[in-house]
């Protein structure tokens, strides 16, 4: 005699767990919940990098308006560190240390100002999942006054 027909309700028990759905719930929830917050915290993340941009091309404008009020008032370019210790308080997302500023200013033989400005930022994402989104971003802009 075999060992599954020695015991009658072993079959039955095995039937009996497959109809069994008290766990169900739980499993489609775990499943749920982890693409759920997967996408909640992308789309942070996403919202995070555009807000960075667009935070570096405000400071690059600011930088390029502030780098002709100091360059008229003063007649010299002023530095890169001067200007970026001017504009970063208007941008608080950026943080100093990856951002960097060439300033450029020129004057033609028709006293016209040219005022350059690149910018570049070192963004790094917080979330692994969207790990693409670290690059460098960069900005320019120009003034003729």
């Amino acid at each position: 005699m075999s060992p599954a027909s020695s015991n009658p309700r072993r079959g039955h028990a095995r039937r009996s767990l497959w109809r069994d759905r008290s766990g169900n719930t739980t499993v489609e929830f775990a499943i749920t919940a982890s693409v759920f917050l997967g996408l909640l915290l992308g789309g942070i993340e996403f919202g995070r990098y555009f807000f960075t941009l667009e935070s570096l091309r405000t400071a690059t404008a600011d930088s390029a308006r502030a780098t002709l009020v100091t360059y008229n008032a003063s007649g010299t370019c002023p530095s890169a560190s001067t200007v970026k210790t001017a504009v970063l308080p208007r941008t608080p997302l950026l943080s100093t240390s990856s951002l960097t500023l060439t300033v450029a200013c020129s004057k033609d033989s028709a006293d016209r100002v040219t005022i350059a400005i690149s910018s570049s930022y070192t963004f790094s994402s917080g979330f692994p999942v969207v790990s693409f989104l670290n690059s460098t971003l960069t900005e320019s802009a120009s003034l003729v006054y």
